[in-house]
């Protein structure tokens, strides 16, 4: 696996809101895809604040049937950690959710795709793309 999608990133896929990012995902077999169980805790929530729950755990369910889904390990929680006293350090602040997503994409050497990347580009040995808005 090559690319840890972020949960913003799987909205504007999962919603086609952002043609750049379909395309980008078209040109990446399926295999090298990956979401993080965190991103899934993010997109249930969604799910469960929906106006329409049904048809958003059908399009989540059809959307999730191609991608890996990553859990929280050890390694990840480390890396979490190690990311977070360093951005104490600077006075950086980020939430916890997006911590682990980071933690889980810097332990296994995966490119995080995301269009927040400025929230998450002060994290040193990060790998970051944005498929919603390439610059």
């Amino acid at each position: 696996m090559r690319y840890l999608l972020d949960t913003s990133t799987c909205i504007r896929l999962i919603g086609k809101r952002s043609l750049e990012a379909v395309v980008n995902l078209l040109h990446h077999p399926p295999r090298d895809m990956a979401i993080s169980v965190i991103s899934f805790f993010e997109l249930r929530c969604g799910i469960e604040k929906s106006r329409s729950p049904g048809r958003a755990e059908k399009a989540l369910d059809k959307f999730l049937g191609s991608f890996n889904l990553i859990f929280l390990d050890g390694s990840a929680a480390n890396e979490a950690a190690r990311i977070m006293a360093h951005l104490e350090t600077k006075g950086i602040s980020i939430s916890h959710p997006d911590l682990l997503i980071a933690g889980t994409a810097r332990s296994r050497k995966m490119t995080l795709v995301t269009d927040k990347i400025e929230k998450f580009k002060g994290i040193q040995g990060l790998y970051l793309e944005n498929w919603v808005d390439p610059v």
